[in-house]
Formats: C-alpha cells, sequence, structure tokens
C-alpha cells in the first residue's frame, strides 16, 4: 500500500497500477528476460525518485503498481519505464532484437493504467501476484464470455492495443 511521501513542495500519496504487453503479444517474458525487466524497472524507480511498489511479470504482460510524486504524469511514467527496459533488453540480448522482435520494438505501443485507492492496493497486490501465466480451463472460459458479452477484445484492460 502506498505511504503518505512528500517532496520539496507537495505532500501526496498516488498509486498507479500498469500493464502492459510485449510487441504482437509474444510469450517471451520468462526466465532471466522477466528477472531482468523486473530489476530493471525497480532501477528505473530509484532513477527517477518513484517507488516501484509490486511488479508481476508473466508470460505475455506484466503488471507494475507505481506510487510517484505529482511532478510525472501516467504518460511519463509508462514512457520511461518502457522506453529504458526495452533499450536495455536489447543492449544485453541483442539476439532478441533480431530473432523475436525484429521490428524493433519491445513493447505494444498501448498500455493500461488505473489509479488505485487505499483501500483496495493490498487487494490489487494479491490479485496481481494470482494471476496464472496460462489461465486454467475455467478462466479461459470466463474470458472468453466477458468478451463475448463486451462484443470486442476490450474485456480486459491489456488486451486493447492488439
Amino acid at each position: 500500500m502506498a505511504k503518505t511521501q512528500s517532496s520539496a513542495h507537495a505532500v501526496y500519496r498516488i498509486s498507479y497500477h500498469f500493464v502492459w504487453a510485449p510487441k504482437d503479444r509474444k510469450k517471451a517474458l520468462k526466465g532471466e528476460i522477466a528477472e531482468r525487466i523486473a530489476e530493471l524497472l525497480e532501477w528505473t524507480g530509484r532513477k527517477y525518485e518513484f517507488e516501484i511498489e509490486t511488479v508481476s511479470v508473466q508470460i505475455d504482460h506484466l503488471h507494475v503498481v507505481v506510487s510517484a510524486p505529482p511532478c510525472y504524469s501516467p504518460a511519463d511514467l509508462a514512457r520511461m519505464m518502457k522506453s529504458i527496459t526495452a533499450k536495455k533488453i536489447f543492449e544485453e540480448y541483442p539476439g532478441r532484437k533480431r530473432k523475436e522482435f525484429w521490428g524493433g520494438r519491445l513493447w505494444e505501443r498501448g498500455y493500461y493504467v488505473g489509479t488505485s485507492g487505499e483501500a483496495v492496493s493490498s487487494e490489487l497486490n494479491q490479485a496481481i501476484h494470482r494471476v496464472p501465466s496460462e489461465p486454467t480451463t475455467t478462466e479461459a472460459a470466463r474470458l472468453r464470455n466477458q468478451d463475448a458479452a463486451v462484443g470486442s477484445r476490450q474485456a480486459l484492460p491489456w488486451r486493447r492495443f492488439h
């Protein structure tokens, strides 16, 4: 849960929940790459003075809960986290750029961002860590029904950007 923080001219408690996926929703976020992405997100937070509360790297998307000062818009945070991780991953694993991400982009252009209040922050963190990397049969059926009810692939926030 985000704690009240302060900067030179503000006292704040702001948490954002971000979700984004690799280009073409490739199932490439596993093993050493997933660990390195989590490390890079933590490093980015320290460098730019915002707090990474939770990182959950799934095989085809990731969740990041961030507490940031009001000087950073959600768009600024997403841009920093996505661009820095992509640049560093491609520097450290050049074969991935040619083999899996031949277009030169690690991440989809879009992302989901939502704010999380105090009451739901701990519940959100628990839910993020409960998300399986591969949906169970019942979960997949529920997602299909949810998609059908909405009438598009927009039932889940991170599916909007395919």
